[in-house]
Formats: structure tokens, sequence, C-alpha cells
């Protein structure tokens, strides 16, 4: 009998899903920012702006919801409310 060592396969597709949708996300990101280069319209560089501001909102939720034990976060420099 296998040995069960609680891995199940849907939990690599949604991690495919979500590094796919973050892979889009720095698409849209980096091109709203090459957008700004040479732009001096008050209006345009307005609306750009806001865009990244919601790009890196939809970036920055999901990977904090979805990161329940902080290990990822912890990986990149985040510290915890108790190490503060």
């Amino acid at each position: 009998m296998p040995v069960h060592r609680g891995r199940y396969p849907f939990v690599y597709v949604q991690l495919v899903f979500y590094v796919a949708l973050l892979a889009v996300l720095n698409t849209l990101f980096g091109n709203l920012l090459q957008a700004l280069v040479g732009s001096y319209d008050f209006v345009y560089v307005l609306a750009i702006t806001a865009g990244i501001v919601a790009c890196a909102l939809v970036f920055a939720l999901p990977f904090w919801r979805f990161d329940k034990s902080g290990s990822i976060g912890g990986l990149l420099g985040a510290k915890n409310a108790e190490e503060s």
C-alpha cells in the first residue's frame, strides 16, 4: 500500500494556475511602467499610475491570501508581527 504524504495533485494544478496568473500580471505591470517612459501628459500619467497601483494590488492580495504560513513572505524578507 503506498504511503500517503499529504500531497494532492489538485494542489499542483492550483500552483501552476497561480504562477501563470502572476506571470501575466508581471508582464502587464512591466508594460504599464514602459508606457510611462517619455510621457508628459498629466492625465495619461495619472491613468497609467492608477493602473500600476491596481495591478500591484491585484498581484499582492492573492499572494498574501495564499501564503497563509508566511513561508514565501519569510523568504522574501517579510517579518511576522511578533518579530517587529
